[in-house]
């Protein structure tokens, strides 16, 4: 599987004008962090591609970020695995929605039940059967026209309109469905173009109006379980240009490129006009390379519609849609033939009709809603530009300087603090403990690969141990020491005795740190783990020492019962927002964040083959940076002082300069006492990356090779 993270979701109001409160992207994350959710392209439950872990939220001042990892197929048996998987997950839903309502359901179907039918979850608990709807109502007949749609007036005298595709009976707590074809891939396992539907419903009752719309014959619910279902493609009604009587007859052919058909599954798509006396006819198809899956595995439904338009009048006096289904052979000859030449080869279903004066507008947002997941039709009416700026993302990563790129976590006291706050399975520790440290960091040097911690850490164990508390920091840790003014200190587990006492410790602790690091005021990376229900929950917290400071003493009391931390999450996006002014994408989120649910400062390392280390005539340490012709600008930064090259190696011995005790063992703090010092006498070996901040050694001038 090919692994990634990625943004999922946000509270920003998104383009379907729909906020999503901090509350309720916490109640994702923490339902489908585990057990994960399917990954479908375009939407399409007949084409799982992998699946997605809802797992953190990122916060920083005015946004909150739905973050995921995301899983893709890319291997056969990747396919077969995931394949599995969705089968299992929608049996899951269908029985989870259907179960509660088991009893109605059989009451509803009474003698009508078959052993080819089954009970799904679709919008409502239902149950589809072969011709289930007319056994149940077989009136429907007489208000249907000869191509089977019903017209909606007389359907409205009797049923009303839920939403979403679905009818409720006036007088029984039934539930009806439009035609199976509106969904996308014709399938049932896929949801509805609500769009479309919406806007198609919303003519209903409007003067010089008559609709009429295919039933699913083969589908009935128990109305009482309706719910909404939320699918975030955007698709809009767009200006179109009103001049369709210049328009001139003909067929236009319009192709889809390689990315376009892969998640639309449309090949291309033909228009073709025609004069008619004071009338202009359009008649538009869409033409697919591949079978439409909710379809036999051998036939393909393109959606069809037909226009009549009413030069004089300047509205549509007729509006039709329908799916023209091939089999493969008549599918080939269709795509080797414009429209206007193709004959009628196909198995025709008619889905709606539309007769009388249809406006200009809503004809253009018909148009585009029932192609939902098709571009063409955008770019046939002249907006394939605003629909690629879709694609951009409404906060696209700022332009980067060259520190920026090189020190990816340059932060500054106005830019705040970022919480990162993730659920994960509980980490299985094999010593008992209070407060241990996890997931620590690991380098690679020449003599091998070790798991460490920065040395700063220490100085968190001393100041717990001074308020009678324990930091197990595992024995195979090493200490490393980075020389800039910048800390990450390791993610430290809590156990589940005395929770929220040991927590509010482990904050007062960090509090007396941030404390004594106020004047350097660095750049700090902290994260703080402990058992919430049958998960583990870690909160990562980055920014300025003295930002962090106020934001742990604003939250000395973390709830550690879930309902109650519920509610404190929501006020951490409330508290930034209103301590911080928005600074959207200053930092690419995933320079920072780590899978395992950690904001972490990711140093990037120079190039060994360009840093020579030398003693000079004192004994002092120092080194030449010496810079290949093509990294320029890096050069630049570098001579004119934007840029160092800060040291780190790892401590394998220090003694404190008061006691003169090792400095491992000693309960003396260079941080908390006066006069205190860590005396490093032996290190392991040298490394050196890139920093604005480096704690200095002597650097030789640099030297451009080219």
């Amino acid at each position: 599987m090919y692994t990634n993270l990625a943004v999922l979701n946000s509270d920003a109001i998104n383009r379907k004008r729909i906020k999503f409160t901090v509350g309720a992207l916490e109640d994702a994350i923490y339902k489908n962090c585990i057990r994960g959710i399917p990954s479908l392209l375009g939407h399409d439950g007949l084409q799982p591609i992998g699946w997605n872990f809802p797992f953190a939220l990122y916060m920083e001042p005015k946004l909150t970020r739905l973050i995921g990892e995301y899983q893709i197929v890319q291997t056969n048996d990747d396919q077969t695995l995931v394949n599995k998987a969705y089968s299992a997950a929608v049996a899951r839903r269908y029985h989870e929605e259907c179960e509660p309502y088991r009893e109605a359901l059989e009451k509803l179907i009474g003698d009508h039940q078959t052993e080819n039918g089954r009970y799904v979850g679709l919008g409502c608990a239902a149950y589809l059967d072969e011709g289930i709807l007319t056994k149940v109502y077989p009136h429907l007949a007489s208000i249907s026209d000869s191509d089977g749609l019903a017209f909606l007036d007389e359907l409205m005298r009797d049923f009303e309109y839920l939403g979403q595709g679905v009818f409720k009976d006036r007088n029984r707590d039934v539930s009806i469905f439009c035609h199976q074809y509106f969904r996308r891939s014709l399938s049932h396992i896929n949801n509805f173009h609500f769009d479309f539907l919406h806007h198609f419903i919303k003519l209903h009752g409007r003067p010089g109006i008559k609709l009429r719309i295919a039933l699913d014959k083969n589908l009935i619910g128990v109305a009482s379980s309706f719910h909404e279902r939320e699918e975030l493609e955007y698709a809009w009604g767009p200006q179109y240009s009103e001049d369709v009587d210049k328009i001139r007859p003909g067929v236009t052919h319009y192709d889809c490129d390689e990315q376009q058909k892969t998640f639309s599954g449309v090949s291309g798509m033909q228009f073709w006009w025609k004069d008619d006396s004071n009338n202009k006819i359009l008649e538009a198809e869409e033409l697919r390379n591949d079978p439409t899956e909710g379809a036999k595995s051998d036939r393909y439904g393109c959606r069809y519609i037909h226009s009549i338009y009413d030069v004089e009048n300047k509205t549509f006096e007729h509006f039709d849609g329908a799916i023209r289904m091939y089999d493969t052979e008549s599918m080939i000859t269709r795509l080797e033939k414009e429209m206007n030449k193709a004959g009628k080869n196909s198995l025709y279903t008619k889905l709606f009709r539309i007769d009388g004066e249809l406006k200009l507008n809503d004809w253009k947002s018909l148009i585009t809603f029932y192609y939902q997941g098709n571009p063409i039709p955008y770019e046939y009416f002249g907006l394939k530009e605003e629909l690629e700026k879709l694609f951009v993302g409404d906060h696209p990563i700022q332009s980067k300087s060259i520190v920026e790129e090189w020190v990816p976590y340059k932060m500054e006291a106005t830019d705040g603090v970022r919480l990162f706050l993730s659920y994960h399975k509980q980490t299985d520790v094999a010593v008992a403990y209070d407060r241990i440290i996890i997931n620590p960091d690991s380098v690679t040097m020449v003599d091998g690969r070790y798991d460490v911690v920065e040395f700063h850490t220490l100085e968190i164990q001393k100041a717990l141990k001074r308020l009678g508390q324990y930091l197990t920091i595992p024995a195979n840790i090493k200490f490393i020491n980075p020389h800039d003014n910048c800390i990450n200190f390791p993610t430290i587990l809590h156990s589940k005795s005395n929770l929220s006492d040991k927590l509010q410790k482990t904050v007062t602790a960090y509090l007396t740190i941030l404390h004594s690091l106020a004047d350097k005021n660095p750049t700090i990376a902290m994260t703080l783990a402990w058992p919430l229900e049958d998960k583990e929950v870690r909160l990562s917290i980055f920014g300025k020492s003295t930002e962090i400071a106020s934001w742990l003493k604003a939250n000395l009391n973390i709830p550690v019962e879930y309902l109650e931390f519920r509610k404190w999450v929501e006020k951490q996006s409330v508290w930034l927002g209103k301590n911080y002014d928005a600074n959207f994408n200053k930092h690419d989120l995933f320079d920072l964040i780590s899978r395992d649910g950690v904001i972490f400062i990711h140093r990037k390392t120079v190039d060994p083959d360009w840093i020579t280390f030398k003693e000079n005539e004192k004994g002092e340490l120092g080194y030449e940076l010496k810079f290949p012709k093509e990294n320029a600008d890096l050069f630049t930064a570098v001579k004119e002082g934007n840029l160092q090259a800060g040291v780190f190696y790892i401590v394998e011995a220090a003694f404190c300069s008061k006691t003169k005790m090792d400095y491992f063992l000693s309960d003396t703090s260079k941080l908390l006492d006066e006069g205190v010092s860590a005396v490093i006498t032996e290190v392991g070996t040298l490394g050196a990356f890139w920093t604005d901040s480096a704690r200095l050694l002597a650097m030789e001038s640099p030297r451009n090779q080219g």
